[in-house]
This record gives structure tokens, C-alpha cells and sequence, in this order.
């Protein structure tokens, strides 16, 4: 529950399996979209990842939260910067396109397999073609060209409206860095956005409502880049000289970003912009209660009213916090993810397989010489560290760590069968656990020495 005692929010989701649902139960650390995408959310790989080589370590995330509290507790509001600070790439993926621009003419092979990436891989076999005698070619009239022609032109405004549209779907996170470093030109007293790096999108073609803001915003920002632009490195402590820290849509994708791991830790409120992607703890957050929603429009609204209500603001720190000591630490992330993959075990019934040493090596046969273990030791000292100068071993094979407990789980259970064993007809010793009954007269049955003395005493015997 969130910490006003309100139980979370109904995680939606489909009714009916849709084309993308997947054959398999499938982890994914966000859903870009909400609730209804497919898979089981699970935190992100990045809890812990400041060390060289430390992605996902919990014992190192268990430091970092320790010296970000610390740090933050000697960081009193009232002596911290009364700005909404955010520091990062302020990019697009504009420039992620095919090398060169598409080419005059559809029938140049050569430049076509260029465009496509494969000059390198092709050039082979373009040279070949090109010493091989010419091929008869049929005689085109001059309208079937201009058909062909036409048929090309079309081709290449559909494939670059097809590939800006797609371009513009993913610069999602970019537009909301671009809207944000434009509130530290507009209103600086404020706000503390700024970018490491400045190339901000130009596409707005897929949001046309948002378009003039959008303009509006880039050439605020290019004007007053050196403003906006500080490539300066921080560190997560510096983050807790602010009263107020955002957390901004990744530039890939606009999806989830790492940045906001480690804010809940910074004893400040956390914004959070206003994005339809979601991560595993957020059925436990509540706006206004653990962190403030904001966008381009309502941003300097929402400052300016918590500069006015400084009880608000204590709200959002002491939610932040609640976020941090039972949602994020390193044995809440370790309990979720235990409850997460045995509720998937239960559901698609992987208990009795996986749990079983000798049914996994059937089923693997001898493919499971092929895994390893990777083992990352130091250089120098040969022993299993983290470290800036690692070695890479090989440890063993999944056929060396299940075969022995296959092993072991047999003999159990032949010890178990021996011990419950007893010829067929259920006669054979008898294990007395409890005194024999007595008959009516308060006697005993008489003891028998042997399984042969009582068949032939009751009767019982060869036929």
C-alpha cells in the first residue's frame, strides 16, 4: 500500500491474448506504454551500478543508498537550492538513419547496397558482376520509364514519412528534455535543467498538437544554449543540494530511466514528468503523496505553489522517503524478485521440472557441457573480486553443478523406497509405531516370530 494506507491501483491489462503476447512467461523491466503491454515487471539492472562492473549488485546498492541518506542528512531544506534540478543528454534519434541519403537512382545497385548498410559485405560481389559479361537487357519505351520513375519517387516519400514517423514516435524522452531545459531559459529562478549534450529534435510530425510549443522550446534553447548546456560531471550525493530533483523519459525510447533509481535516496521531492511508461513498484506510488506529476504546462505552476506550502513539500520528501526504505532497498528488490519468479514457477508449472536436478539433465542431454559459469576474478590476485582490471574464466558446466545433486537426490530416494518397502500383498515386517490392540478380554495377540509361523497358524499358505 502507499503510505496514506490507500491500496494501489487495478494493474489493467487485457482480457484477451493480442498478437504480441508471448508463448512464454516473459520479464521486462518497464512497459513503454502502460499496464496492458505483456510481460511480468521486474527492477531494472541498474540498482547498484556505479562500481566498474557492479550492474545490478544489491551489496553495492546497499552502499550507494548509505552514503546518498547520509549525505542527505546533513543537508537541511532550508540550506539547499530552491531549484527543480535535472542533468543529462538532451539528444534525438533523428541521426540514427542509414548511411547516406537515399539514392537519385533505384537501378544504381552499387549505391543501394550502400545505402543498406552492406558496401563492405557486397563489394565482392558487385565487382564480380561488374567484369561478367552484360546481360541482355529488354528495351523499355519511354512510358514504361516514367511509370518506373514515378513508382520510385513514390516509394522513397513513403519510406521517409514511414521512417520520420517512426523516428518521432521514439524521440518521446527528447521532446520532454527539450520542454524541460526550455523552463530553465523561461524561468531560471526555478528551474536547474540542464544537458550535457544539446541536439535537440526537430521532428514533430507524430504530435502536431504539441508541435508549436515544441518549436517554440528548440529555438529558446539554442539561443541560450550556454545556459542550458553544462557537461560538468556529478555524482548521485550532489543531486541532495536541491530541494526539488525530476526525473525526465529515457532518450531511446522515452521509456524508463536508470536516473530515477537513486533520487528517492536524495531526501528532496522527486517530479516525476508526466509519461505513460510504468515500472514495477509504481502501483505503490501516489501523486501529490510520494512525488509530483509535471509537464511542460504545469511545472512553474506546481513549483510556485509548493514554494507557497512548505507542509506540501515535507509530504513529498517524507513520501520520497517511504519510497526508499520499503520499495527500493536492496532486500525489498531481493523479496520482490524471489515472490516474482516463484509465482511464475507456480503459474507455468515450472516446479517440477526445474526443481528437479535429474529431470534437467534428461531434458538437457549433453547441451548443458556448453554452459558455463563466468567467473570475473582479478588480474593480478586471482581471486573473485570486483575490480577495474578483470579476467574473464571459465568456471563450470551446468552438467558439473546438476549432475551431483542428481546424485545426491537419487540416493535419497532409494533410501526412502528401501526403507517403505514390502513385498507385494502389503505382507512384510511390520514397523510398530503404536501398542498392538486388545482383544475383548483385555488380552494381547500372542507374538509371532516370523511372517511363515503366522500364515501357517492363521491358514494362509501356497495353493
Amino acid at each position: 500500500p502507499s503510505p496514506n494506507g490507500r491500496p494501489p491501483p487495478p494493474l489493467y491489462g487485457r482480457s484477451e491474448p493480442a498478437d504480441d503476447t508471448y508463448e512464454y512467461p516473459t520479464t521486462v523491466i518497464a512497459k513503454r506504454d502502460g499496464y496492458g503491454q505483456c510481460g511480468v515487471l521486474v527492477p531494472n539492472p541498474y540498482w547498484g551500478a556505479r562500481g566498474y562492473g557492479t550492474s545490478g549488485d544489491l551489496g553495492m546498492w546497499h552502499k550507494d543508498i548509505a552514503n546518498l541518506r547520509k549525505t542527505a542528512k546533513s543537508r537541511p531544506p532550508q540550506k539547499r537550492d530552491g531549484r527543480v534540478f535535472w542533468r543529462g543528454k538532451c539528444s534525438t534519434n533523428e541521426w540514427n538513419i542509414k548511411s547516406g541519403p537515399i539514392p537519385a537512382d533505384w537501378n544504381d545497385r552499387a549505391a543501394l547496397e550502400c545505402w543498406r548498410g552492406k558496401c563492405r559485405t557486397n563489394a565482392r560481389r558487385l565487382v564480380d558482376e561488374a567484369a561478367a559479361p552484360p546481360r541482355r537487357r529488354l528495351t523499355k519505351s519511354a512510358e514504361t520509364v516514367a511509370k518506373e520513375k514515378a513508382m520510385f519517387a513514390a516509394r522513397k516519400i513513403a519510406y521517409r514519412t514511414m521512417k520520420a514517423e517512426h523516428k518521432c514516435k521514439k524521440d518521446f524522452g527528447n521532446r520532454a528534455r527539450l520542454r524541460a531545459a526550455a523552463l530553465t531559459v523561461a524561468r531560471p529562478d526555478l528551474f536547474a535543467v540542464t544537458c550535457s549534450q544539446l541536439t535537440p529534435p526537430k521532428n514533430f510530425s507524430c504530435v502536431p498538437d504539441e508541435a508549436a510549443a515544441l518549436y517554440a522550446a528548440r529555438t529558446a534553447t539554442l539561443k541560450a544554449s550556454t545556459r542550458v548546456v553544462d557537461a560538468s560531471w556529478l555524482e548521485p550525493e550532489d543531486f541532495s543540494k536541491h530541494k526539488y530533483v525530476l526525473n525526465l523519459p529515457g532518450q531511446t525510447s522515452g521509456s524508463y530511466s536508470r536516473n530515477l533509481n537513486h533520487l528517492w535516496s536524495t531526501g528532496a521531492a522527486v517530479m516525476l514528468w508526466d509519461a505513460p511508461f510504468v515500472e514495477w513498484y509504481y502501483p505503490a506510488l501516489d501523486d501529490g503523496v510520494t512525488h509530483a506529476v509535471i509537464d511542460g504546462a504545469s511545472a512553474i505552476g506546481a513549483v510556485e505553489r509548493l514554494e507557497r506550502d512548505p507542509q506540501q513539500l515535507a509530504t513529498l520528501a517524507k513520501g520520497a522517503a517511504f519510497v526508499d526504505r520499503e520499495l527500493v532497498c536492496p532486500h525489498c528488490i531481493a523479496d520482490y524478485l524471489r515472490v516474482a519468479f516463484a509465482s511464475i514457477s507456480e503459474r507455468a508449472g515450472y516446479k517440477g521440472v526445474l526443481d528437479d536436478a535429474a529431470t534437467v539433465l534428461r531434458l538437457a542431454g549433453t547441451s548443458c557441457d556448453a554452459f558455463v559459469q563466468v567467473v570475473v576474478v582479478d588480474r593480478k590476485t586471482g581471486e573473485a573480486s570486483i575490480t577495474s582490471k578483470p579476467e574473464i574464466r571459465a568456471g563450470p558446466t551446468l552438467c558439473d553443478v546438476l549432475r551431483p545433486q542428481a546424485t545426491v537426490a537419487a540416493k535419497a530416494a532409494k533410501a526412502a523406497a528401501k526403507a517403505n518397502w514390502s513385498p507385494p500383498g502389503g505382507w512384510g515386517p511390520r514397523r510398530v509405531t503404536e501398542a498392538p490392540a486388545k482383544n475383548a478380554a483385555g488380552q494381547e495377540p500372542p507374538a509371532l516370530e516370523s511372517v511363515a509361523g503366522f500364515l501357517e497358524e492363521t491358514g494362509w499358505g501356497p495353493r
